[in-house]
């Protein structure tokens, strides 16, 4: 049900970073790490400076790993 929200929402604003990051946290816990990597791919590409990006794309790599 929350990524569908952040759906909604990003269809509003599709470069928003926050809802992207959120949506890929929701996505990391429904274990759809591939998702999860697209949108924090996605973030670094709109906002190269921004830290998020980065951070959501070395943890999901990480769970990645493990599984």
């Amino acid at each position: 049900e929350s990524v569908a929200l952040f759906n909604r929402a990003l269809g509003m604003n599709p470069n928003h970073t926050t809802i992207m990051d959120c949506r890929a946290a929701a996505y990391e816990k429904l274990n759809q790490l591939d998702l999860a990597l697209k949108d924090a791919l996605s973030i670094i590409k709109i906002a190269p400076k921004e830290a998020r990006g980065y951070l959501r794309a070395g943890k999901v790599l990480s769970l990645q790993q493990k599984h």
